[in-house]
């Protein structure tokens, strides 16, 4: 295998770099354009994009400067992550549709509901197919020629992007920034672009540190470290690397820190001065994951989605990491080392904290679609049909059973049979059809990321029905307050008194904030008061002095929600 500079210098006439240019923003407005259309599809149902939408909304709302700098939550300040996703999110929301949120109107109040989830999730979609583009770069680095159009292709396909890529949520803003930080530090290390990379790298890992916090230099400077101390023990690809004196290295590498501080520190200095220091605790807290929330630990066995979530892909995912250590152990090249330890790396440590969802692997699809890209391109050049095959088949299964598996999985959620049985034969058809008209060898990556496509719409267009993630729970049961009161004061308590914030999608159905408190609160005069309150299963429901009546219920989980309404004595 050469190295990634020696094929890019083979593939880079300006006629070539020019027409791969224009295959990549294709790719990436092929994503964007497929997906785009199904964004207003779901309703606020998840828990991580809820807490975007719901402090987004709450900066809208509240308008000021402060707002924008210390964002709230439920009525709390909301600063123990860094605000990006909260910013773009805030900024995205029209005015009008704010408005029309709190419409008497019911339609025209849905309406602006599902104008709301266009205008916060189009820009982080907008930021995922950008990512691709970064992805690209990485892979045109690190293995050279067309396998930076193969990843794009492959990271966009993958059930992990068209899963997690749509939501408004940190992670899609952290994949976008660490792949064009890894791009950047994959042309210093690997072409000796070292200002530009370096400048590059600090301004993504800025931005990075400002969606995430300090968990993006795990999953960039950390491998990267590793592979470059690594990568200067044998003595023949050391003698390749390109890497200047120590005195004229120090300069960039300098240069981009300084860039990343100069885009982070900012916020987090301003907010660290306005809250008298006391911020510091949080942060930690929120790093090290422990006792940021009273949940049980996730499983680690979350972590081994990676390669089912990785799926059409994942068969040539390995072969890629197995062809990584293997150049490496002859000594033939470690540019796909790299790679591999932008994956494995971060995924290793972050087993040792509490915490583990498989959307946190989300910033790690990026390089291991660079080590998928360079075992498909194997794959053709070898001509190992077995292996196309095998991976032909299950494009197969997904394209055309997939379909027919969604319309039964779905069936319990009252779905019309008569209405969906040609739309799920239109897609296995089609997917059919890809599959068969696409079936030179050159063309199996497109074949997948097309048929890719039309399952993720089709999975859409069912899932958009079901109560687990489709709709939310909280919609109805704040349409019922609303139909009781408006302009009330929202509380929620709990009578087992914990101090825990209610439910978002709530906050965001309500479009105002649900104050929690340990205590019934006084009705206030001439205020409207609701409190909402849970009911444990097996027990009563929590009593309440005279004056209060029941206005709505809905059942979450294992727990019934009631609201109660003061009327007065």
């Amino acid at each position: 295998m050469e190295s990634g500079a020696t094929q890019l210098e083979s593939s880079g006439a300006p006629g070539r770099r020019g027409r791969a240019a224009l295959v990549l923003l294709v790719i990436a407005a092929l994503f964007f354009a497929a997906i785009a259309p199904t964004l207003r599809w779901l309703e606020f149902s998840g828990g991580s994009e809820n807490l975007v939408v719901a402090t987004a909304l709450e900066i809208r709302r509240d308008g000021t400067w402060q707002r924008w700098i210390e964002p709230t939550l439920q009525g709390e300040p909301r600063i123990a992550k860094p605000p990006l996703a909260a910013w773009v999110a805030a900024a995205s929301i029209r005015a009008d549709t704010l408005r029309a949120l709190d419409s008497p109107d019911e339609s025209a109040r849905a309406d602006a509901y599902r104008d709301l989830a266009w205008q916060v999730r189009w820009p982080a979609l907008l930021c995922a197919c950008l990512g691709l583009l970064a992805v690209c770069g990485l892979g045109r680095v690190v293995a050279g020629g067309d396998a930076g159009v193969l990843a794009a292709l492959i990271c966009g396909s993958t059930i992990f992007f068209l899963r997690y890529g749509r939501g408004a949520t940190v992670d899609v803003h952290l994949f976008l920034w660490v792949a064009v930080a890894n791009y950047c530090l994959a042309r210093a290390l690997l072409e000796g672009r070292w200002w530009g990379g370096c400048i590059g790298a600090g301004a993504a890992l800025g931005l990075a540190l400002m969606s995430k916090g300090p968990v993006a230099l795990l999953q960039t400077v950390v491998p990267v470290a590793l592979w470059a101390v690594w990568h200067r023990r044998p003595r023949r690809i050391r003698e390749e690397w390109p890497v200047p004196g120590r005195a004229s290295l120090a300069w960039p590498i300098v240069t981009g820190v300084v860039v990343m501080l100069a885009v982070a520190v900012p916020w987090y200095a301003l907010v660290a001065v306005r809250s008298g220091g006391n911020v510091f605790a949080r942060w930690k807290v929120e790093v090290l994951r422990a006792g940021a929330t009273d949940m049980p630990a996730g499983s680690v066995l979350n972590y081994l989605l990676f390669l089912p979530e990785f799926l059409p892909w994942a068969f040539f995912a390995a072969a890629g990491a197995i062809a990584a250590v293997r150049y490496a152990r002859k000594q033939k090249s470690d540019h796909l080392m790299l790679a591999l330890l932008l994956v494995a790396v971060p995924i290793v440590v972050m087993t040792f904290f509490r915490d583990r969802k498989d959307r946190y692997l989300l910033p790690m699809v990026g390089p291991a679609s660079v080590l998928a890209a360079h075992a498909v391109r194997e794959s053709l050049l070898r001509g190992e049909m077995r292996t196309i095959l095998a991976h032909r088949v299950l494009v197969a299964i997904l394209g055309i059973a997939g379909p027919v598996a969604a319309l039964l999985l779905t069936r319990r959620g009252g779905l019309a049979w008569p209405g969906d049985i040609p739309i799920v034969i239109g897609a296995a058809a089609l997917s059919a059809g890809l599959l068969v008209a696409l079936r030179r060898p050159g063309r199996l990556v497109w074949a997948g990321a097309l048929v890719m496509l039309i399952v993720q719409a089709v999975g859409m267009h069912f899932y958009q029905r079901t109560d687990d993630g489709g709709r939310s729970g909280m919609k109805p049961f704040a349409d019922a307050i609303r139909q009781s009161t408006r302009d009330a004061d929202i509380y929620y308590y709990r009578p087992d008194g914990k101090l825990k914030l209610a439910p978002n999608d709530l906050a965001i159905y309500l479009n105002r904030p649900v104050v929690r408190t340990t205590t019934l609160p006084a009705p206030i005069p001439a205020r409207r008061v609701v409190v909402v309150t849970v009911q444990q299963k097996g027990e009563p429901p929590p009593p309440f002095p005279p004056g209060w009546v029941e206005v709505a219920d809905v059942q979450r989980d294992a727990a019934r929600m009631i609201a109660v309404l003061w009327v007065g004595q």
